[in-house]
């Protein structure tokens, strides 16, 4: 039997969404102590001597440009956004389970 794309992809989408409702819900275990450990401290490190370095240094170049009028929306956007990403990394984190 041959499909055409459209009932070829409307096939595999029902078929995934099927098996995702048929998935037995996965447990959301937390490990103990949360804080200890050598990839938390070097998170921790990171983010608040590198990443907190580069969102300061974003900030003042977008001050900057807005000074001389030489930044786009679309620059002062992507600081912005990549501000708000690292200052909420551990919660973004934890919508992945980490």
């Amino acid at each position: 039997m041959i499909l055409v794309p459209k009932a070829r992809h409307a096939a595999v989408l029902s078929v995934a969404a099927l098996a995702i409702l048929l998935l037995p819900d996965l447990a959301y275990a937390q490990v103990g102590g949360g804080g200890s450990g050598v990839v938390n401290s070097l998170t921790q490190w990171f983010m608040t001597n590198v990443a907190r370095g580069l969102v300061m240094l974003g900030i003042i170049a977008v001050a900057i440009g807005l000074f001389v009028m030489r930044f786009s929306v679309g620059v002062i956007a992507s600081v912005v956004g990549g501000g708000l990403i690292l200052a909420n990394a551990d919660t973004l984190a934890g919508y992945f389970g980490f």
